[in-house]
């Protein structure tokens, strides 16, 4: 936290860093990031989380991940993105090992995440969190002798504060925020990273109707306009009906199923594993 340590110590740090200019533009790849799971096994002291897992992205745009509590949905973001070890397997992110994952090394090869807890910075402003999202992959060190840094936009920046009024009003701080527009705001610093590929874990969870459906609105035309894969951990059926390309069940730490919403719904192993265990 030393780096936001001048924002929080002089005011005028806060008040008179307001002009904007257009953040450096980034490389762009034109295709978005495949990933595959290859037998990954996870394991918390004698607790089996993910026990061979085998699965890999497709030609999908959207692709959502579902299965009952304790299926290793999350589980499953947190190995790829280095935030749980591994016991063996392999995972391969556009096309190369990842020996062993961890949260910086996904993020340069193009991943983002929204997790299913809203995390922001609580002591920085609106405008400060989308500053330092704007820096990913952007700042070089002598950017950090500018104050034009906090004043950074970017078109995807500035078509998701045309969605989202609250993002205008930069000086709040994000403690001040409701639930909802952490999580938008979140989801906001996550897309203009420019990823390759988007993780959101229960995007619209403790969102009202308004902010979901607005929410789901961001997601279809990130999907149409920006070249990347999305993968989504979700329980609500309405909203993967809505944004699912594809959708794999996962169940007891293992690949059950995958197709479309319509081909999940009628499959009878995936009935069995819903009618007889909790959602």
């Amino acid at each position: 936290m030393t780096l936001f340590a001048p924002l929080q110590r002089f005011s005028f740090a806060r008040t008179t860093i307001r002009a904007r200019s257009a953040a450096p533009g980034k490389p762009r790849i034109a295709t978005s990031l495949s990933v595959a799971f290859e037998d990954v096994r996870v394991r918390v002291g004698d607790v089996t989380i993910l026990d061979g897992l085998s699965v890999r992205t497709g030609e999908e745009a959207v692709l959502c991940v579902i299965g009952p509590n304790g299926a290793g949905k999350t589980s499953t973001l947190n190995v790829m993105t280095g935030m749980l070890p591994r016991r063996g397997g392999r995972i391969v992110i556009d096309g190369a090992d990842v020996l062993r994952p961890e949260p910086a090394i996904v993020a340069n090869k193009g991943v983002a995440r929204k997790f299913q807890t809203p995390s922001v910075f609580p002591k920085l402003t609106i405008d400060e969190n989308l500053a330092v999202a704007l820096w990913a992959g952007r700042w070089r060190g002598f950017d950090l002798l500018r104050l034009g840094l906090f004043g950074w936009t970017s078109p995807l920046l500035e078509e998701m504060r045309g969605r989202f009024q609250f993002l205008h009003d930069g000086t709040r701080p994000a403690s001040a925020l409701s639930h909802g527009e952490r999580q938008i705001l979140e989801l906001t610093m996550a897309l203009i990273t420019e990823p390759r590929m988007l993780l959101l874990d229960e995007p619209c969870a403790g969102l009202s109707h308004e902010e979901t459906a607005a929410v789901i609105d961001a997601i279809q035309w990130a999907r149409g306009e920006l070249n990347l894969r999305i993968i989504i951990i979700e329980h609500d059926m309405e909203l993967v009906r809505r944004l699912a390309d594809r959708v794999v069940v996962l169940h007891q730490g293992r690949f059950l199923a995958d197709g479309s919403v319509e081909e999940v719904q009628c499959n009878p192993e995936v009935r069995a594993v819903y009618v007889g265990g909790s959602r």
